[in-house]
């Protein structure tokens, strides 16, 4: 609810992977989900979200999906958990990976939260606390845009 508005209604797995807008994904998840301003943009047959400072390939299975926005300006989530130090990701899609220098190293036990800069983004990661990954060094991570999240920037619902 906000602002005495339901603003959707689901079990909480639903409301965690299927976000009906930027409110609802933001305040599900902790860390909350990353937010950055992208293009939706087609380079070379495949369909990339471009931060400007970087641009991730969208999945082939999504991208039908998002295919109207190309283009035109959307809003890229993507949430902290769903982005792996390189060296620990089960899998490497080359699309799929950020350069970034670390700004905080947040050790929690089990887990670091990274806050990494690229261009004029932050990015927050949640990362396996055996990363190398330093405060003002760069690291490599890999987002898994299975999961990344595409939101209209005007009325904040969810694209894909």
């Amino acid at each position: 609810m906000r602002d005495g508005v339901v603003q959707q209604v689901d079990a909480p797995l639903n409301l965690y992977e299927k976000p009906a807008n930027m409110f609802v994904a933001g305040f599900i998840g902790s860390p909350a989900m990353n937010f950055v301003e992208a293009t939706l943009a087609q380079r070379d047959g495949s369909t990339v979200v471009d931060a400007g400072a970087f641009a991730m390939e969208v999945p082939a299975d999504i991208a039908p999906h998002a295919r109207e926005w190309v283009g035109r300006k959307v809003v890229f989530g993507i949430r902290p958990e769903d982005i792996q130090d390189k060296a620990f990701a089960r899998e490497g899609h080359q699309g799929w990976a950020l350069r970034a220098a670390v700004e905080v190293h947040e050790p929690l036990g089990s887990d670091v939260i990274l806050y990494l800069s690229a261009g004029p983004h932050t990015i927050v990661a949640r990362v396996d606390a055996h990363t190398e990954a330093r405060m003002g060094r760069q690291t490599e991570v890999v987002f898994d845009m299975r999961k990344m999240h595409l939101f209209d920037p005007e009325t904040h619902k969810a694209i894909v």
